[in-house]
């Protein structure tokens, strides 16, 4: 085989390898770009007092459910319910909920599709 013939062929050899290892990375790439968006494909609920030091009840819902939800919250204190209302946050978004009274050893049941969160401080 002549030498010029065996350096082209190392050359589309490498060629090949390059394109290869480029579209390659590419591809991991763009699937952990998606694994890291919190709304593709993921089935999830955040529910969180936005200053839980403090005394107040107000808290937050992020919803990752991959459609939007109806929360429904209670406020509820030695077994009686103080307080009822439905938050809608759509997907990918948050909703704050401010509770303008205060209560005193009060818990939150956030209910959604079936599942149940119990906020206390």
């Amino acid at each position: 085989m002549p030498k010029h013939k065996k350096a082209d062929n190392e050359k589309i050899f490498l060629l090949f390898y390059l394109v290869f290892i480029f579209l390659a990375g590419l591809y991991l790439f763009s699937v952990e770009a998606l694994n890291n968006n919190y709304t593709f494909k993921k089935n999830w609920t955040v529910a969180y007092f936005e200053n839980p030091d403090g005394n107040d009840l107000s808290f937050i819902i992020e919803n990752y459910e991959n459609l939007d939800m109806d929360y429904k919250y209670s406020i509820v204190e030695q077994g009686k319910v103080l307080e009822e209302d439905t938050v809608f946050v759509k997907v990918g978004e948050k909703a704050k909920v401010e509770l303008e009274k205060k209560y005193n050893n009060a818990e939150i049941i956030i209910r959604f599709n079936e599942q149940q969160r119990i906020l206390k401080k």
